[in-house]
């Protein structure tokens, strides 16, 4: 009995440290939403990477501004991209909501990305006077992970 109950505890520890993902990014400041009264749509936020030599804690901003949906819902991104930095973004729909990943090139061949589901049920869509309008109600800080 004692043997089960040391190899049960054993096998949930092990499964914690395999279920536990790095942190490659944080993400903090981030909105999403299309503005009213307009065909435009803004992705919005500020990313640092923990842990890396330099600088940190020096938030770099990324945005896009894009077309709507046609249903006044935000777009995907698959070209976004973060100021004064080589880092390049997506934000990609999926059943769950938006998938937000983020990469960095490391070596010619090789690059770190982190991502983050923004869950469907974390945005909201407003019935403006001309049209519906999409928006990001979540978190506005959260990790990019691996």
């Amino acid at each position: 009995m004692q043997i089960f109950a040391i190899l049960s505890s054993a096998a949930v520890a092990s499964a914690a440290v395999m279920a536990k993902r790095d942190i490659i990014f944080k993400v903090s400041d981030f909105s999403a939403g299309c503005v009213a009264h307009s065909t435009q749509c803004l992705y919005y936020f500020n990313v640092t990477q923990p842990g890396s030599p330099g600088a940190p804690d020096v938030p770099v901003t990324c945005k896009a501004l894009v077309t709507a949906n046609n249903d006044g819902t935000l777009p995907d991104v698959d070209d976004g991209t973060c100021l004064e930095s080589a880092r390049t973004w997506t934000a990609l729909h999926a059943d769950a909501g938006i998938t937000l990943a983020l990469s960095q090139q490391v070596s010619p061949a090789s690059y770190e990305t982190g991502s983050h589901l923004l869950a469907s049920n974390e945005f909201t869509i407003s019935n403006e006077t001309n049209a519906k309008v999409q928006s990001y109600t979540g978190p506005t800080a959260f990790d990019l992970v691996d």
